[in-house]
């Protein structure tokens, strides 16, 4: 039975450091993805550079990870880990097919670790279905 894990006080207070660091527009979209991923039953570790996406799993395993900006990047991004998600059973191409023109925000399906750039361009029907996929990615892996 799938059991969405609830964000605990200190997730979500590193969950908020984390947010407070990004810039303006794009916090808001990694909040969700992150709150996505745990209602579908998913686990996340915060960092102050990096959010990983944890598998309801026992062990877990790193099904994704959000970047802060760093060096040249500007924005954060949604990095997902399509060989290791593939080896838990997810039917990667029945999942990324959803998200097809999402390309020029940097995700290609076919990428080792395909990743989306949350940055001013990503419209809010765009955030709404990544987090929904997102949602659905993790209750895959469950």
């Amino acid at each position: 039975m799938l059991r969405p894990i609830v964000p605990t006080a200190a997730i979500e207070d590193r969950l908020t450091a984390f947010v407070d660091a990004l810039p303006e527009d794009t916090g808001i979209n990694a909040r969700s993805v992150v709150h996505a991923w745990m209602s579908g039953g998913g686990d996340a570790q915060v960092g102050r550079l990096t959010i990983r996406l944890l598998s309801g799993r026992d062990p877990p395993f790193t099904a994704g990870t959000i970047h802060a900006p760093r060096g040249d990047a500007v924005h954060p991004r949604l990095e997902l880990s399509r060989v290791l998600l593939e080896q838990h059973g997810v039917d990667w191409l029945h999942w990324s097919d959803e998200f097809a023109d999402l390309k020029h925000h940097g995700f290609d399906a076919g990428a080792k670790f395909p990743t989306v750039t949350f940055d001013e361009r990503l419209t809010a029907a765009e955030v709404a279905r990544l987090v929904t996929g997102v949602r659905d990615l993790a209750k895959m892996v469950e």
